[in-house]
């Protein structure tokens, strides 16, 4: 029993600030659905797309004083406009529609997604929605393995770095921006240590010198017992 009352102490304030994070993020949808209707009474077309990546600037003044970003990643919220007078605005929920997402060309956008009403988007089920509400910790961070490449986000490779890097496969939408290229390189392959070799000598097993051979030779530093026989003194092939 008092496990428990301290596992509630401990997590349901973490999940209360999920759900402010949440709220804050349908919040920021309507603010930039908004946005993007008032430009569009202005302008022939809705904005072009990327133009969210400027996440806490003013670039899109005088429609929004300052871009929202997602309060939880600090990343700029996915923005698509398929045609002129087409958009979809999608972010990710962590506490409400975990049971589906939003895709695009097999890339998935998000589970809530606000968009223009001559563009409805469909959310595919994933999996069942939990019988209640969580009371164990978060899940394990997300794993940063992608990056931005000539404007096209790829998969890094396994001794590969890269600055900045992504948690999903889309890279967010950043690679538009050329800031955000990757600036890191390759790490080497790590490669194991030389095997030094080891031959007979007057009876005594002794380690071969760099450019030094033997025949016969060995891994060991014993050379096997084999030195107490002439038969095996090194000789130079």
């Amino acid at each position: 029993m008092l496990i428990m009352i301290i596992s509630m102490t401990i997590f349901r304030p973490k999940l209360q600030i999920e759900k402010a994070r949440d709220g804050r993020r349908k919040s920021d949808m309507n603010l930039i659905s908004k946005a993007v209707e008032d430009y569009l009474n202005d302008n022939p077309c809705y904005p072009d797309e990327g133009f969210l990546n400027d996440c806490g600037g003013d670039s899109f003044r005088p429609y929004l004083n300052k871009i929202p970003c997602d309060p939880g990643t600090k990343q700029p919220y996915l923005y698509q406009r398929p045609e002129c007078s087409k958009y979809a605005l999608y972010a990710t929920l962590t506490t409400e529609n975990l049971s589906q997402q939003y895709f695009e060309s097999e890339v998935v956008m998000g589970n809530f997604a606000v968009s223009s009403p001559n563009n409805p988007v469909v959310a595919v089920r994933t999996e069942s929605e939990p019988a209640e509400e969580p009371t164990t910790a978060p899940t394990s961070a997300p794993v940063y393995r992608y990056g931005c490449f000539s404007g096209v986000c790829e998969v890094l490779g396994p001794y590969q770095d890269c600055d900045p890097k992504y948690d999903r496969a889309d890279c967010r939408g950043m690679c538009s921006v050329p800031a955000n290229e990757c600036g890191g390189q390759p790490t080497p392959t790590p490669t194991s240590a030389p095997v030094p070799q080891y031959g007979c000598f007057s009876g005594v097993c002794q380690v071969l010198g760099p450019y030094q051979d033997c025949n016969p030779r060995y891994d060991g530093s014993d050379c096997q017992g084999m030195c107490s026989n002439p038969v095996y003194e090194c000789t130079t092939p």
